[in-house]
């Protein structure tokens, strides 16, 4: 049964599949990186010795990893780029360094 408030309202609700975004995953145990890999994802970002990482995957991958046994958490991320900037210059970078680096003092 469809409802008819889309109608009513003039509006019109597409979904499609997009470019890659960025996730937070998150394993029970263990390093989801390969996870993440055999979904055709990229590792971006390693967090919290390695059971938890940001990745950039597909709606669609990430939705399908969510139901891996071996994953607790597959959530969106959205990140304010103005705001991410910022923060890097705080920390003293400069363009093309590394945010490891950088935390780590030596960018």
């Amino acid at each position: 049964m469809t409802s008819d408030i889309y109608t009513r309202f003039g509006a019109t609700v597409h979904f499609e599949e997009g470019g890659a975004a960025l996730f937070l995953v998150v394993s029970h145990s263990g390093d989801p990186s390969r996870m993440v890999g055999a979904y055709g994802g990229e590792v971006v970002l390693r967090m919290n010795q390695s059971k938890a990482l940001v990745a950039r995957l597909t709606l669609t991958d990430a939705l399908a990893m969510q139901k891996e046994p071996s994953i607790a958490m597959v959530g969106g991320i959205h990140m304010d780029i103005e705001r991410y900037q910022r923060l890097l210059q705080t920390l003293g970078a400069t363009d093309g360094s590394d945010i490891d680096d950088i935390l780590a003092g030596t960018g």
